[in-house]
């Protein structure tokens, strides 16, 4: 059903998108389960999710997110601090953002500048 179901938080990106409990499936399946009420869904919107990430090496100062993408944002999970050591930026992850957009547009405008717009200030 999935590569990598817990990576990155997929799993509930789609379970936002189109209301299908997928994480129940998934263990449903695995668990050699009846997954017959399974039926593909199409999205209840435009929705996309960010892994806020820094970007640099040094220490976090903190994360801004612009007025203009706030509203857009349905769930977030954060697990950094103030003053945490980045050693490595490339993997070091600080949270994913869940966002739905009211068009195919807008998602796609502010996606292209996200890293502007979910900033991480770095000393």
């Amino acid at each position: 059903m999935c590569r990598r179901a817990p990576g990155d938080l997929y799993i509930k990106l789609v379970q936002i998108a189109t209301g299908i409990d997928y994480p129940s499936f998934i263990v449903r399946a695995e668990a050699g389960m009846d997954c017959s009420e399974l039926t593909q869904v199409s999205p209840k919107g435009y929705f996309t999710r960010h892994c806020v990430m820094p970007p640099r090496n040094g220490y976090i100062k903190g994360v801004t997110i612009d007025p203009s993408v706030e509203g857009n944002i349905i769930d977030q999970f954060m697990w950094w601090k103030k003053g945490d050591c980045v050693e490595n930026f490339l993997t070091h992850k600080l949270g994913i953002v869940f966002l739905k957009f009211d068009t195919m547009e807008e998602m796609i405008e502010k996606t292209e500048r996200m890293h502007e717009l979910i900033k991480v200030e770095m000393s």
